[in-house]
């Protein structure tokens, strides 16, 4: 969400993330981006119009970060509803990785 404000100039009050567990034995989850107001705003379709370069974006400020697993600066995401248990750093720069 740090990097959304750096390469889409949106709002981070238009545009929010949740992440949801899908039902089943797998442990799959899938992330979405979603505008927050009623009929939308564009700015979730700004999230994918930039999704490489916002996954560059990402990945710089995670690894200027000199935390070890995720902290308030790089990938916490404050409001989260697990309270941020499911994140790693590690894996989030993998994932970033694939995205760029």
């Amino acid at each position: 969400m740090r990097a959304l404000q750096l390469v889409a100039r949106v709002d981070l009050k238009q545009v929010n993330f949740t992440v949801v567990k899908e039902l089943g034995e797998n442990n799959d989850y899938t992330g979405y981006f979603y505008d927050t107001s009623d009929g939308g705003n564009g700015a979730a379709e700004a999230v994918f119009k930039h999704l490489p370069k916002l996954a560059s974006a990402a990945r710089a400020i995670a690894l200027d970060c000199n935390c070890d697993t995720g902290c308030a600066k790089c990938i916490i995401q404050h409001g989260c509803p697990d309270g941020n248990t499911a994140l790693l750093k590690q894996l989030g720069l993998v994932l970033l990785d694939a995205i760029a």
